[in-house]
């Protein structure tokens, strides 16, 4: 089948979408005012403004959208969140400079460490036995990190993370400013969160000096829709640089238009938008026993000691039922027609957009009650074994860098230990890495590989049950 019939059939389906792009198959266009169309998809010619010298419309537009989210400056990426977190990165550090990051950071940043030739020295990241999930908490840690690291000029977080889970980020910010460094967040899962009272703050308006965010992810714009937001203190002149060295020199019209056309909706309608389907999954659940049990809400994560929780994250816990999350997944999938965003043992996670409405969310619900209902009594034996939720950092025998450009082989896992790893292990979830390029695969990593492959999760690096080390 080719990828037009595919997609064809995928939109033909009637599937509920809880997954991303934030726009979830629905237009936000006038039948009279369409904007996705082959005749709007042009080049920079006259009258359209240049992305990397930007005079006209898409200065315009990038003044409009600074002031909407209250930053010095803001640029664009039609190349998605990895060009701008990279651009962003690259800007601020010179090769072979520190740079303190958390260790579950995106695979782009990353790429980063390669790509400037930097040492990443790591955030402490807590695993949360209880909620089976990880993020910041420890800020006495995470300031020990940064004071013992002086020469580091930046550090970089994610908030949120993809579950939803909000560290304290004005704390964040202010440790990270007292001791004169620059803050990048990767916000990716956040460009909503301004537009609610009643979501976690966005990282703009705690002072963070570089916020890159996914607009596609969770606003109404078209997959590969990132914005970039600076504040005073960074350097313009070299994130301009690093763009024009990263970004693509033929930008696409339709997504930078549908970044306008979804910034200006979240302005005119986000709010409201978000606040009623917001109302609606409060009055839904309390109707429904068995999803109103799974479903974890903000009071769940706060009670367990987690800062903040983004509520437009719909994460229902399906192991307290007996039954693993991915299974739930492809149930929901299989016999109901709705298409979630992620699956763990333990969890289910949906996401909610300005995108959805009553009919999407009631459906989404009324179909976990009712599957929970039906399977709750069936024991699943696939879960996630405690042994393997905390492993210590292992050595870094060699840099990323040269780890990446190093001359390598597969070999079996079972032949793994004391070997250099010549790629990225993370499993998935929670995607945090066991190991990374350069870093000496213990014993204790080689079981856990093995054990996550054997509870289902995959495992990012690993092919065939083979994995790849230095030579």
């Amino acid at each position: 089948m080719c990828v037009e019939k595919a997609l064809k059939k995928y939109s033909a389906s009637n599937t509920a979408r809880f997954h991303m792009p934030g726009h979830k198959g629905k237009s936000i266009d006038t039948e009279e005012d369409s904007f996705l169309d082959y005749a709007h998809d042009v080049t920079e010619i006259e009258g359209l403004d240049l992305l990397h010298n930007p005079k006209g419309v898409i200065k315009e537009m990038l003044d409009r959208i600074a002031s909407t989210y209250d930053v010095h400056k803001c640029y664009l990426s039609t190349n998605g969140s990895t060009t701008a977190l990279q651009a962003a990165i690259l800007s601020a550090t010179r090769p072979h400079d520190q740079i303190i990051m958390s260790r579950d950071c995106h695979k782009s940043i990353y790429n980063a460490v390669i790509l400037g030739a930097l040492t990443p020295v790591y955030l402490p990241i807590e695993y949360d036995e209880n909620i089976k999930l990880s993020c910041i908490r420890d800020l006495e840690a995470f300031e020990r990190v940064i004071r013992e690291n002086n020469e580091a000029k930046l550090v970089v977080i994610t908030y949120p993370t993809y579950f939803g889970l909000c560290t304290d980020i004005a704390k964040i910010s202010d440790i990270v400013h007292r001791h004169n460094k620059l803050l990048l967040v990767d916000e990716a899962h956040g460009a909503h969160l301004k537009f609610s009272p009643h979501l976690p703050l966005s990282a703009e308006e705690t002072g963070a000096d570089i916020v890159v965010q996914s607009v596609h992810k969770t606003l109404p714009a078209l997959t590969q829709a990132s914005l970039l937001h600076i504040g005073k203190e960074v350097d313009e002149e070299r994130v301009e640089s690093m763009l024009s060295v990263l970004l693509t020199t033929s930008p696409s019209y339709l997504i930078m238009g549908s970044i306008e056309k979804a910034v200006t909706y979240m302005q005119r309608e986000g709010e409201l938008k978000l606040s009623e389907n917001l109302d609606i999954i409060k009055e839904r659940i309390d109707q429904l026993p068995y999803a109103k049990k799974a479903f974890k809400s903000s009071e769940y994560f706060k009670e367990n000691g987690v800062f903040d929780f983004d509520r437009t994250k719909l994460l229902f816990r399906t192991d307290e039922f007996g039954i693993n999350g991915q299974e739930v997944k492809h149930l929901l999938r299989k016999d109901y027609g709705i298409e979630m965003e992620m699956a763990t043992p333990e969890y289910v996670n949906g996401f909610m957009t300005v995108g959805d409405n009553r009919q999407d969310l009631e459906r989404l619900f009324d179909a976990m009650d009712d599957l929970l209902r039906k399977h709750m009594t069936r024991q699943d034996e696939h879960t996630t074994p405690s042994e393997i939720d905390n492993p210590s950092i292992p050595e870094q025998a060699m840099s990323i860098r040269d780890a990446f450009y190093a001359p390598k082989e597969w070999i079996e896992i079972s032949e793994a230990s004391n070997h250099i790893a010549g790629e990225h292990i993370i499993p998935y979830p929670p995607g945090i890495p066991l190991v990374c390029m350069g870093e000496r695969i213990t014993p204790q990593i080689k079981r856990m590989i093995t054990r996550y492959l054997d509870s289902g999760i995959e495992v990012i690096g690993i092919k065939n049950k083979r994995v790849r080390i230095v030579k």
